[in-house]
C-alpha cells in the first residue's frame, strides 16, 4: 500500500492518507480536491518512471507543465510532498536558499516484483473533446488535458464502421462510433443518429470518460503492449546478458507470445526487479457527476466501480473529486453490499445489481479549511451520516423560517417535514 503527505500546498495545510483502491475527495470550491488528485496522479507516473526507466523525474516542474498548477501553490517554503510505496520513497521539498523545490528519490529493496502502471488523468474540462468539432488540429502543450485528447482518439479509434460503444446508463442510453474518414462523432439513441457536438451535455461529458475509461481498464489487457524503444533499450542496460529474450520483446507487437517466451520473460522480469508488461491502471477523474442527472450519477459510480471489483487479475484503483452527494450515496450502497457479502453471502443475491467493494478498499475524505477529515465510520468504515445531516438542517431550518414570514397561515409543510 502506497501513502501520501502533502503540507502547504496550495489550500492544503498538511494532509496525509493511504492510497485505496477506491479515492473520493469531496469538499467546497478551492478546497484542494484537485490539488490532491493531480499530484496523487503525479506521485504514481514519477514512481513508474523511476522504476521503470531509471530516471528522477522533476516532481515540482511536472506538476507546473503536466498539471497545470501555479508556483503560487508553492509559494509557501514549508511545502513539502512525500510518496511512499513498498518500491520506494519520493521527497519534494525546498532546499534552504533555494526558489524551487528539489525532488529526492529513495528506492526499497522488496523481494516483490513491481508491475508498471498506466495512469490516466481525465480532467474536469474533458467536454471539450466532444463539443469542439475537428479538435484533432489543436497543437497546444502536452498537459493533462491535451493527453485527455490523445486518449480520446485512440480509444475511439475501435469503434468505426458496424462497431459501436453502447452506454447503458439510468436515464441515459445511447451508442456511439466514429467515422475517421469524415472525422465526425456519431451518437444514435432509439432510431435517430446526430453528431456527439449536437448531443446533449450529459452526453458529451459522459461519454468521453466512459470511452477513455474502457480503453485504459479494459482494451489495454485485452492487446499485447508495443514496448518503446527507450523501453527495451533501458531493459537491456540492466539485462545484458538476456539480449536474445530482450530482442523478442521487442518485437511483441508483431506477434503473439508462446508458452516458452512467456517463462523466459519471467526470468526477464526478476533480472530487471520489474513487470515491464502493464499490471493495473490508476484512473484519476474530476468531477464525474458534471452535467448527469442524479440516477445517471449513481449508475456511472457503480459502473466505474465495476472495473475494479470485476477484475480481480488487475488491481486497478479509482480516484474520484467530487461535489456530489449522489456519487458519494452510490459508493455507500456499493461498500455496504460488499460488507453484507462478507456478512451475509447467501443474501447478496438478493441485490444483484448493486456492485460490491470491501469498505477497507475505500477511503472518503472531507476537505475543508485546509484540513482533511475521513467521512467513514471507525467501526464499519460505511459513509458517516453527519456531514449531510448538517447540511440538510441547514436547508430545512431557513425554509421554516421562511415558511413562518408567509401571511397565508394555511401553507402545508407536510412535503416539507424531516
Amino acid at each position: 500500500m502506497a501513502s501520501i503527505t502533502i503540507k502547504y500546498v496550495g489550500a492544503l495545510k498538511v494532509v496525509s492518507l493511504d492510497i485505496k483502491r477506491v479515492n473520493v475527495f469531496m469538499g467546497p470550491q478551492a478546497s484542494g480536491k484537485s490539488t490532491i488528485a493531480k499530484i496523487i496522479s503525479q506521485a504514481l507516473w514519477a514512481e513508474k518512471h523511476f522504476l521503470t526507466m531509471g530516471e528522477e523525474y522533476d516532481f515540482y516542474q511536472g506538476l507546473l507543465d503536466f498539471h497545470n498548477m501555479d508556483k503560487n501553490y508553492f509559494s509557501n517554503p514549508k511545502a513539502e510532498i512525500i510518496y511512499e510505496s513498498p518500491w520506494c520513497v519520493i521527497r519534494m521539498q525546498y532546499e534552504e536558499g533555494k526558489r524551487s523545490p528539489k525532488t529526492v528519490y529513495e528506492k526499497r529493496k522488496n523481494k516483490k516484483l513491481y508491475h508498471n502502471a498506466k495512469i490516466e488523468y481525465i480532467p474536469a474540462e474533458r467536454n471539450f473533446v466532444a463539443s469542439i468539432e475537428n479538435i484533432s488540429k489543436y497543437t497546444g502543450v502536452r498537459n493533462n488535458t491535451t493527453n485527455f485528447l490523445y486518449d480520446w482518439y485512440t480509444a475511439k479509434a475501435s469503434y468505426q464502421r458496424k462497431k459501436s460503444f453502447d452506454v447503458a446508463l439510468p436515464d441515459l442510453s445511447f451508442s456511439y462510433r466514429y467515422k475517421e474518414s469524415e472525422e465526425r462523432d456519431i451518437i444514435r439513441v432509439a432510431d435517430n443518429e446526430v453528431t456527439l457536438q449536437a448531443g446533449s451535455s450529459g452526453q458529451q461529458s459522459l461519454l468521453p470518460l466512459l470511452l477513455v475509461a474502457e480503453e485504459v481498464l479494459v482494451s489495454t489487457y485485452n492487446t499485447q503492449r508495443i514496448f518503446s524503444p527507450a523501453e527495451i533499450g533501458h531493459i537491456k542496460k540492466k539485462a545484458p546478458d538476456l539480449a536474445s529474450v530482450i530482442d523478442v520483446l521487442a518485437e511483441m507487437g508483431k506477434r503473439a507470445r508462446t508458452k516458452q517466451i512467456e517463462k523466459s520473460l519471467q526470468g526477464l522480469w526478476q533480472k530487471i526487479g520489474y513487470q515491464a508488461d502493464y499490471g493495473c491502471t490508476h484512473l484519476v477523474v474530476e468531477e464525474p457527476e458534471q452535467n448527469l442527472y442524479p440516477s445517471t450519477q449513481r449508475g456511472l459510480l457503480n459502473h466505474l466501480v465495476a472495473y475494479l471489483s470485476k477484475d480481480a487479475e488487475h488491481q486497478h484503483t479509482l480516484t474520484l473529486t467530487t461535489h456530489s452527494p449522489y456519487i458519494l450515496y452510490a459508493l455507500n450502497n456499493c461498500m455496504l453490499a460488499g460488507l453484507v457479502e462478507q456478512k451475509n453471502p447467501d443474501a447478496i443475491e438478493k441485490i444483484p445489481t448493486t456492485t460490491r467493494i470491501n469498505p477497507a478498499d475505500v477511503g472518503l475524505w472531507l476537505l475543508n479549511d485546509g484540513e482533511m477529515i475521513s467521512l467513514q465510520k471507525s467501526d464499519t468504515l460505511l459513509l458517516t451520516q453527519d456531514f449531510f445531516n448538517r447540511e440538510f438542517q441547514k436547508n430545512h431550518e431557513e425554509m421554516y423560517q421562511l415558511l413562518k414570514l408567509l401571511h397565508n397561515e394555511n401553507v402545508s409543510t407536510a412535503d416539507t417535514s424531516k
